[in-house]
C-alpha cells in the first residue's frame, strides 16, 4: 500500500475526532425560526420639531423565541408607526406588535398575530456558550425571503457603550466577518444559537449575548417590564500611589477604583458621594481601572455587575471613606433616555 494511501485512511479515521471549526449548516433548520421585519417609522424634525419627518421604511431581521414571539434589535423600531414580519416561503406579510422594549439596552420582543400564522414559529433556544477564537456562524431572512449565511470569529468579550443609548454593557467583539452583520442577525457556535447582531462593520461585528437575552426574556414575559441597571456614577483610574496616600488608603490595599463624579439618577446615585473608592462590587473586586475577573469573560468592565439585575434589587458595595473601609447596600436603578 503506497503512502499517500495510508494518509487517506488515517485522515479518514481521525478526522472526527479532530478539533475544527463550526461547519454545520443550519440553514435548512431555521427556515421555520426566522423572520424578516419590515418596520414603518417617523420621527421629528429638528429645526421644527413640532413637525413630523415622512414615514420611511427601514428592515431589520427577527428570531423566534416562541410559537408566535419574535426576538429583535430595539433601536430601528424608535417611533415605529407599523412592524410587519415576513416569514420563510410566505409572501404575505404578519402584523407584529410590540410586547417589551428596552432602549438602553436594545432589546425587544414582538408578539405576531397568531391568527395570520399558518403554522407556529419554531423557536430558538439561546445558549450561554462562549469559546475565544472559534468561528460563529450568522443567519437572517433576508427580504427577498431567503436567507443568507455569514462568519466571523469570536475574539472577546467586552463591556461598550450601547450604540442607540448612553449604558455601557457587555458584547461579545467577532472580528474578520465574511460580510457586515447587524439588524439582530443571529450567530451561532457550536449549532447553537449565542447571541443576535446589532452593529457591525468590515472589520468587526457587536454581538448582544445570551445571558442579556435571557434576562431582558424573563422580565420581558412578565409585565410590567424590570428594566436593568444603569450606573450613576462616573469613575477613573486609581493608580497613583500619591493619591491613594491622600485618600488614607492602606498601602496592601491595591485594588478599588476612584468614584469621581455623581449623577443626580441611576445605581448609586443616592449612596455614593465622589471621592468614595469602589473596593468591590456584589462581592467581585474591582483593579484600579474598574475591571473584575469573571469565570467566563476574564476581565470586563465592573458595569456588567450592575446589569446583570434589574431594577430593585439590592447589591453590597464594599467601599472606602474617610480612611476607612464600609459595606453599602445599594439600590439597582435604571435611567431611561428620555429622564
Amino acid at each position: 500500500m503506497s503512502r499517500i494511501a495510508v494518509i487517506s485512511i488515517i485522515i479518514a479515521v481521525f478526522a472526527p475526532l479532530l478539533p475544527g471549526d463550526d461547519s454545520v449548516d443550519l440553514t435548512e433548520k431555521m427556515k421555520d425560526s426566522l423572520v424578516f421585519l419590515e418596520v414603518s417609522r417617523t420621527s421629528w424634525e429638528q429645526l421644527q420639531p413640532w413637525r413630523q419627518t415622512a414615514v420611511s421604511t427601514a428592515g431589520v431581521y427577527g428570531t423566534a423565541v416562541g410559537s408566535n414571539e419574535v426576538l429583535t434589535i430595539a433601536g430601528p423600531l424608535a417611533n415605529a408607526t407599523s412592524i410587519r414580519a415576513r416569514r420563510y416561503d410566505q409572501n404575505e406579510y404578519i402584523s407584529a406588535r410590540i410586547k417589551a422594549i428596552d432602549y438602553e439596552y436594545n432589546l425587544c420582543l414582538l408578539e405576531l398575530d397568531e391568527a395570520a400564522i399558518r403554522t407556529p414559529l419554531e423557536p430558538l433556544q439561546f445558549s450561554d456558550k462562549y469559546s475565544r477564537g472559534k468561528d460563529l456562524y450568522s443567519y437572517r431572512l433576508d427580504s427577498s425571503g431567503s436567507i443568507t449565511k455569514g462568519r466571523a470569529g469570536l475574539d472577546r468579550a467586552e463591556v461598550q457603550f450601547s450604540p442607540v443609548s448612553f449604558v455601557r454593557t457587555l458584547y461579545y467583539i467577532l472580528t474578520t466577518p465574511s460580510r457586515p452583520a447587524d439588524g439582530g442577525e443571529v450567530f451561532c457556535l457550536d449549532g447553537a444559537p449565542v447571541g443576535i447582531a446589532c452593529w457591525g462593520s468590515d472589520a468587526e461585528v457587536g454581538l448582544i449575548p445570551a445571558e442579556m437575552i435571557h434576562r431582558f426574556l424573563e422580565h420581558g414575559r412578565k409585565p410590567p417590564y424590570r428594566p436593568f441597571g444603569a450606573v450613576g456614577f462616573e469613575i477613573s483610574s486609581l493608580l497613583d500611589p500619591a493619591v491613594r496616600k491622600f485618600l488614607k488608603m492602606p498601602e496592601d490595599c491595591r485594588n478599588g477604583v476612584y468614584v469621581s463624579s455623581v449623577y443626580t439618577m441611576g445605581t448609586g446615585s443616592s449612596e455614593l458621594v465622589a471621592g468614595d473608592v469602589i473596593l468591590s462590587i456584589d462581592s467581585c473586586p474591582l483593579n484600579p481601572y474598574g475591571r473584575y475577573q469573571d469565570p467566563r469573560y476574564e476581565r470586563i468592565g465592573f458595569e456588567h455587575l450592575i446589569a446583570q439585575h434589574p431594577a430593585g434589587t439590592i447589591i453590597p458595595f464594599e467601599i472606602f471613606r474617610n480612611g476607612k473601609k464600609e459595606s453599602v447596600d445599594v439600590k439597582i436603578q435604571d435611567i431611561k433616555a428620555d429622564q
